[in-house]
């Protein structure tokens, strides 16, 4: 069974809970499995960081966090270059912005399982051409 680790950066709680549900679904119908950690602040997400992860869902707007989610994403690329990066939000005008920050894809809200599958199934793909 392959397992991906994976971070959920998203202030709103409703949303980090959905999105990690659908983690999990796709992970039950297709046989891997997440390791997921949640963070509602760019900061301590950038605190936290360990070891490398597979997969970032990251919100633009962070609410609280002194961060946006632009601005962790590029402090996080100084640190991590290789994990696949996803922005997850409700605004389009900062779909140009991901390419700053090499994102994989941009996921708008709300969010739809059957779409955010067909972006896990491409970010599989990449994975495994990595590793071969």
């Amino acid at each position: 069974m392959r397992t991906y680790t994976a971070a959920i950066v998203e202030d709103d709680e409703l949303y980090s809970d959905f999105l990690a549900k659908c983690l999990s679904r796709y992970g039950e119908e297709t046989g891997c499995g997440f390791r997921i950690q949640r963070f509602q602040k760019g900061e301590s997400f950038l605190a936290a960081l360990s070891a490398p992860l597979d997969m970032v869902f990251m919100d633009v707007e962070l609410g609280e966090s002194f961060m946006n989610g632009l601005e962790t994403a590029r402090a996080f690329r100084k640190k991590d270059s290789m994990a696949l990066l996803f922005f997850v939000t409700n605004m389009p005008q900062y779909a140009p912005n991901g390419y700053e920050v090499d994102a994989i894809d941009y996921i708008l809200k709300p969010v739809n399982y059957n779409s955010l599958k067909i972006k896990l199934q491409k970010a599989e793909r990449v994975l495994r051409g990595r590793t071969g």
